[in-house]
């Protein structure tokens, strides 16, 4: 007992320098890098410069079946869950970091039965003994090598979480972008089968002409020839409808058999968007905030790399009990292992860190600049095809007219067969180069609501309920809607 007591104050000492504090990263360690301006410099091409970045994006395009899609999407999607399940693997890989910081305590339960080689008849017999004996070790974490690394788990666990929030948002932006060129493919097919409807009856008329002697057969054999074009439109358009439904189904996690059923027309286009300022953007979006995350999760790795060429120190204690005959033993002690050689190897440990957190700030960095681009271009794109809109509307108008005209005109045998093909190629053609505006504008809105980083329901994208909706439903018994 009094040898015992020789460690009591060697030992409080030991546990006070344990609580020392481990380095923190600095918040700034990576975007330092960056020089960012004031507003985003293509602002102003979709609205206010400085107006918040709004949530709940999804409804803003009025449009109940997007709604329900994404819902369903969110809830069953297989890619979405398999982000769930890392986010939760993560989790568990910071019990098991953080598990170095407490005493380990084992038990282990032996049996022997022993007897002498040569026995003596009446004596030493046979005998058994059952051994009872609990080990316990703790090290001590002088210099932070455990926390270290237990916080660059929790770092990365974040970053994982995160991960899981950019996850949710690019499948809504993929069901929402899938969604309209869906619905873009079923207004082609409209827009097809109007020109097959008119190229039908140029060839009735061009045939009644031909009968009555005032047409010719290179007029017949035209007109015959732009039904089959048409007709052959239409079966390209069925087929990129099955393709784009099916390739939507599989967001959805249904399986894919082009049964999902489609709106008639794209919905109308929002109004104006608040993009917010580009230092919002960091804090914002869950891409970079993860990759933040792992800027700090490779400081704390580096430190733990640094502690471990430092001594180590272990407490161990033991207890042990021989249980026939009844008889107890224990024993306590402490360790220090110190690398005295190592090859170069704890050196070049941290040498691999260091450089790892060079590459983690350099990922971060870039995912930023990637980050402004994709905000810069969408805003810029609102203004163009927004412009281009307006003028291709009033050509389209302006066509209609033309080959309402010209039907007309070639009908009464004044216009020619060939003007009138050149005239309705460029109606219908700019009918759809319309349409291919029109849908681009939406999906475009779509990536600038990705850009930007704004949720697509109400919560906020780097809410932590937000992101593990996707890991409770997996568990859930959420019915699929039934108005599809």
């Amino acid at each position: 007992m009094l040898r015992s007591r020789r460690y009591v104050p060697w030992l409080l000492s030991g546990v006070l320098t344990a609580c020392v504090s481990i380095r923190e990263p600095s918040p700034d360690l990576a975007r330092a890098q960056l020089d960012l301006p004031e507003r985003f410099a293509a602002a102003d091409a979709a609205g206010p410069a400085h107006e918040p970045v709004q949530n709940d994006w999804v409804a803003t395009f009025a449009d109940p079946m997007l709604g329900r899609l994404v819902d369903e999407a969110i809830a069953h999607n297989p890619d979405l869950r398999q982000a769930a399940a890392a986010q939760a693997e993560a989790r568990a890989r910071v019990q098991s970091a953080s598990s170095s910081l407490w005493p380990q305590i084992d038990a282990t339960d032996t049996t022997r039965r022993a007897r002498p080689l040569f026995l003596i008849p009446g004596r030493f017999a046979a005998a058994s003994q059952y051994y009872v004996n609990v080990q316990a070790s703790w090290e001590l974490d002088l210099w932070g090598r455990v926390r270290s690394a237990a916080a660059a788990a929790e770092a990365s666990a974040e970053a994982q979480r995160l991960d899981l929030a950019a996850a949710r948002q690019s499948l809504a932006a993929a069901v929402a972008d899938a969604w309209f060129l869906a619905l873009q493919a079923q207004a082609t097919l409209a827009i097809d089968r109007e020109l097959f409807e008119a190229e039908s009856r140029t060839a009735d008329v061009t045939a009644d002409k031909v009968a009555a002697g005032a047409g010719t057969q290179l007029e017949a054999e035209l007109a015959g020839a732009n039904v089959s074009l048409a007709q052959a439109a239409l079966t390209a358009d069925e087929a990129a409808i099955q393709d784009l439904t099916r390739a939507l189904e599989v967001l959805l996690g249904r399986y894919p058999a082009a049964e999902l059923a489609l709106a008639a027309e794209l919905p109308a286009f929002p109004g104006a968007v608040g993009a917010g300022v580009p230092a919002e953007l960091l804090e914002r979006r869950p891409d970079l905030v993860a990759a933040d995350r792992r800027v700090a999760a490779a400081f704390h790795l580096a430190e733990s790399a640094r502690a471990a060429r430092l001594p180590r120190i272990t407490l161990n204690g033991s207890l042990g009990s021989v249980l026939q005959p009844v008889k107890t033993i224990w024993s306590f002690g402490a360790g220090i292992t110190a690398p005295l050689w190592t090859g170069g190897r704890l050196d070049a440990d941290v040498e691999i860190a260091d450089q790892q957190q060079q590459q983690a700030m350099a990922a971060w960095q870039a995912t930023a600049l990637d980050a402004f681009r994709e905000v810069e271009s969408a805003l810029a794109n609102e203004g163009w095809l927004a412009a281009r809109e307006r003028e291709l509307d009033v050509a389209v108008g302006r066509l209609r007219n033309a080959s309402r005209v010209g039907e007309d005109r070639y009908n009464a045998s004044i216009l020619s067969i060939v003007d009138l093909v050149t005239i309705r190629r460029q109606d219908f053609q700019s009918r759809r180069e319309l349409l291919q505006v029109e849908t681009q504008r939406l999906r475009q809105r779509v990536a600038l609501h990705l850009a930007l980083g704004g949720s697509f329901d109400a919560a906020a994208a780097l809410d932590e309920h937000g992101a593990d909706v996707a890991a409770a439903s997996t568990s859930s018994s959420t019915e699929r809607s039934t108005d599809d």
